[in-house]
Order: C-alpha cells, then structure tokens, then sequence
C-alpha cells in the first residue's frame, strides 16, 4: 500500500549537495538540464510514495544552479545511482 504527502502552500527548496547511492529521494527533475535533484529523503524507502496537494516549490538546482517552480504534480521520487548533488537514474 503507498503512502500519500500532501504539500499546501508555497516552499522555498535547497536541493541536496550531498545523495548516498542506493537510497531513495523525493525532488524534481530540472527544467534546464534534466537532471534529477533531490529535496528530502523519500519517507517508505522504497519509492512507493505518492504525492497530492496544491504546492509551488521554487527550487534552485544545484547541477547546472538554474531557478524554477515546480508544483505538486512535478514532485517525483528517485533512488541515487552515484553520490553527490544530482542523479541521472
């Protein structure tokens, strides 16, 4: 069974400098590079984690460093394939 997080209002983001290979993320994928970032660690662990809510995230992204929003519907989960900032799984 998934669990839901629901996000209401608006969020100022810092992406993650620092993944650790394997574990699992809640972030976006940048709007100008592509690359994943991540935001917060992913609560279950296992990526089975789904999202709702009426939210803008202004978000900076600490690959290629471009500013976006992104809303609810662009929140995803990842796991790291390699450390640091951003991952290409």
């Amino acid at each position: 069974m998934a669990r839901r997080m629901e996000f209401t209002g608006h969020y100022a983001v810092v992406g993650r400098r620092s993944l650790t290979p394997a574990d699992w993320y809640v972030g976006f994928k940048c709007k100008s590079c592509d690359l994943k970032f991540a935001m917060m660690d992913e609560p279950t662990h296992t990526g089975e984690v789904e999202f709702g809510g009426q939210a803008l995230f202004s978000a900076t992204c600490p690959g290629c460093g471009k500013a976006a929003d992104y809303g609810s519907n662009d929140l995803l989960t990842f796991q790291a394939a390699q450390g640091g900032p951003t991952s290409t799984a």
